[in-house]
């Protein structure tokens, strides 16, 4: 059904005063279909509000001076000609409305001028902007205009070609973030600013499938008051500044790209403070992304040999002698081992390459960031992280074998670790350096009264497994950074534990660490294990001393993680479960207990089931209780 309402417009005309004209649209109509409907005109002056979630079509063309306020509030409001808003006063888009303008197939329009623009969100139900650019490419869309952004907004465009602002527009941003998008199934829209446009006031700028291009001449450069924080991209999009006079001239402070995504930068100081991501740098021949302070880098990228890669001057670190550039990776943990390429120019030609300007040092945040160092070697086409194992004097590293660190690349590690101790040396001294080290199959450990094993102080971690695989220690591998890793998506036992893992007892004295959404129920079977328990996941169940490891250790601590449960069930009347003991909780517990609780107390009476221990909070935290006890808590 069509509804078209007016709101006091008829009377107000009357007298011939501005008027408010309020149309509620269901369906698609026309502007002249609704006022007709609604037996209303519009005049100059007035104030028209679009509600409704059909889509109203302006097919008015309104004379040079007609004054037009012009609200979106609800759905689509669609113009197809210049002047169909009328001139000079304001429009506004609303959180969830569209202005949609369908430029015509001749001529290049101006399609809004001498206007501001209020925009609010990503637009209407099925399009992807506040403000929609469809039909004929223009960028004379919009001519001085200005845009005040009311919430984070997007523009969008559904056909490639150019668009955009034609002369002297201005962003109030008023610290949102606007985000460019190209919304069509295949190429690459261009939004392009051109003659002095202003952006003041940027929370940051995203592009999505869109070319963001800039070009200026006697109306002067763009501008932006202050820096911009941040330009994010995706994969299908591309940045280039235009000429040393264009945008962008320091604009961002940062630029975060998905790799794929290009920057286009010409060889003026850029004052880059971080780079994010693998962009493509450049196409033309004096192309040039210089980092001044810190250069960004995501380690999956690292991995498969990508970060910038260049076709044209290359990447340039540091703009004088004396600057100070700090090379940053988000997660040195994957970059156990070998040396990594961090730019690979395509050619070797003349002038490609990296320069180098001042010095340059990798961050040392971190135990894995010290085991890297920049190799500035002669080959100015690569960039390379080196990394050094830090190596005692010595010693066999299970580096040495060809074993890599990393639940992925255990496969093969077992064979690999069997035979290189299988020609031990007595007297050697066997070293796992930094990194999580896992097995294929079960391996067996050298007696370490022949050989000594060393693991990397608070870096190197031996992974114990329910998944089938078993490492026998004879005697045991000093336990301090071994983990013991069990999981469960049901209910199962320590013991089951044991058999799946084909250990043939329990390791003494390593760690537990138990995630998996299920139920392990605890048991005197690891009576004499030393070392913290962490509850990751689940819950984990004991209902009598020794179900948790030895007692009156103080090393020997429970960690009870957010969204996890420790459940002490007493088998008897005031069973001691825990004794001096430590108990750090964080959250509220698992979500699947009857009565959820970090630290959960469950059937029979008893005040005796922590004895002398302490709790020490991590954060806000849940005790919780259930069954036909009356009496649960500390004893002494």
């Amino acid at each position: 059904m069509k509804r078209t309402l007016l709101s006091l417009s008829a009377i107000a005309a009357l007298f011939a005063q501005a008027a408010t004209v309020e149309l509620t649209v269901d369906s698609d109509t026309t502007l002249s279909a609704a006022l007709t409907a609604a037996g209303a005109t519009l005049n100059d002056g007035d104030t028209l509000v679009k509600k409704g979630l059909g889509k109203l079509t302006s097919d008015q063309v309104f004379d040079d001076g007609f004054k037009l306020t012009v609200t979106v509030s609800e759905g689509v409001l669609e113009i197809t000609a210049p002047g169909q808003l009328g001139f000079t006063n304001q429009i506004t888009v609303e959180n969830g409305a569209t202005l949609l303008v369908y430029i015509p197939e001749t001529g290049d329009p101006v399609m809004l001028k001498s206007r501001t623009i209020k925009l609010s969100g990503t637009g209407a139900e099925g399009y992807k902007g506040a403000i929609v650019l469809a039909g004929k490419k223009s960028y004379q869309v919009f001519n001085y205009i200005t845009f005040n952004l009311q919430s984070d907004a997007a523009i969008a465009a559904t056909a490639t070609g150019q668009w955009g602002p034609f002369s002297n527009t201005t962003f109030n941003m008023n610290n949102h973030v606007l985000t460019l998008v190209g919304d069509v199934a295949s190429g690459t829209p261009e939004f392009r600013f051109r003659f002095g446009a202003k952006i003041n006031k940027a929370a940051g700028f995203e592009l999505k499938n869109i070319l963001l291009t800039s070009t200026a001449n006697n109306y002067g450069a763009h501008t932006c008051d202050p820096t911009v924080p941040y330009l994010k991209m995706d994969a299908k999009s591309k940045f280039t500044s235009g000429t040393a006079d264009g945008m962008f001239l320091g604009c961002f402070s940062t630029y975060i790209a998905d790799y794929g995504a290009t920057i286009e930068i010409p060889n003026w100081a850029l004052g880059v403070s971080g780079v994010g991501g693998s962009p493509t740098v450049g196409t033309g021949a004096s192309a040039v992304l210089q980092v001044n302070k810190t250069y960004t880098a995501h380690a999956d990228d690292l991995l498969v040999g990508h970060c910038f890669n260049s076709s044209a001057a290359g990447l340039k670190f540091g703009n004088t002698s004396s600057s100070s550039v700090v090379f940053e990776v988000d997660d040195w943990s994957k970059l156990v081992g070998g040396s990594t390429a961090v730019y690979t120019a395509a050619s070797a030609a003349t002038g490609k390459g990296i320069a180098y300007a001042g010095t340059l040092s990798i961050t040392n945040t971190n135990a894995y960031a010290s085991h890297w160092s920049l190799d500035k070697t002669s080959d100015t086409d690569k960039l390379l992280l080196k990394w050094s194992a830090n190596k005692p004097e010595g010693v066999v590293s299970v580096t040495d074998w060809g074993i890599e660190p990393g639940e992925a690349n255990q496969t093969g590690n077992a064979a690999k670790f069997n035979a290189g101790v299988a020609n031990l040396a007595d007297g050697s001294t066997l070293w796992f350096p930094v990194g999580d080290w896992y097995f294929d199959a079960p391996v067996t450990m050298p007696d370490e009264s022949k050989v000594t094993i060393e693991l990397e102080a608070g870096l190197a971690k031996l992974h114990y497994s329910n998944g089938g695989v078993s490492v026998t220690t004879d005697p045991a591998v000093d336990p301090t950074n071994v983990v013991i890793r069990v999981e469960y998506g049901a209910t199962a036992t320590v013991d089951d534990a044991i058999a799946a893992a084909s250990f043939d007892t329990w390791p003494t004295g390593a760690s537990l660490e138990k995630r998996g959404s299920g139920t392990l129920v605890a048991s005197d079977t690891i009576r004499d294990l030393v070392g913290s328990f962490h509850i990751y996941e689940g819950v984990m169940q004991a209902s009598k001393n020794g179900d948790l490891g030895k007692d009156s250790d103080s090393a020997n601590r429970i960690y009870v993680h957010s969204g996890a449960s420790l459940m002490l069930a007493p088998e008897t009347d005031s069973t001691i479960i825990v004794n001096k003991r430590t108990i750090h909780l964080e959250g509220s517990g698992y979500n699947g207990l009857a009565i959820p609780g970090a630290l959960a107390f469950d059937t029979l009476w008893s005040w005796q089931v922590l004895y002398d221990c302490a709790i020490a909070l991590e954060d806000d935290t849940v005790i919780s209780s259930r069954g036909t006890a009356s009496q649960h808590g500390l004893f002494s």
